[in-house]
């Protein structure tokens, strides 16, 4: 855990030599539900994703989350990312709430 004071600029980490950062697109529906997350990493390909064998990745999935690269030197959303998440997720769950 690391705690730093309110409004710090940056917050220094203990033993995590390696960052990475990425991008959480998160949807609440007006109801309070809360539909599966993407996270958008840096990168051209899955490979700047996490790998399936990374601890949880099967669980995650199977409640529909979604890792994807940006294919952009950003880790932002962009409009790939937002067609994909209103696709496989948004659509998805406005056609079961019908």
């Amino acid at each position: 855990m690391t705690w730093a004071e309110e409004g710090a600029k940056q917050v220094l980490l203990t033993g995590a030599e390696e960052k990475r950062v990425f991008t959480v697109m998160v949807s609440v529906v007006c109801d309070g539900t809360v539909l599966p997350f993407q996270s958008i990493y840096h990168g051209m390909s899955t490979k700047s994703c996490p790998s399936p064998s990374a601890p949880f990745y099967n669980e995650a999935v199977a409640a529909g989350f979604q890792s994807m690269p940006s294919h952009m030197k950003t880790y932002w959303s962009n409009q790939r990312t937002m067609q994909e998440y209103v696709n496989e997720v948004l659509e998805p769950y406005l056609e079961r709430r019908k």
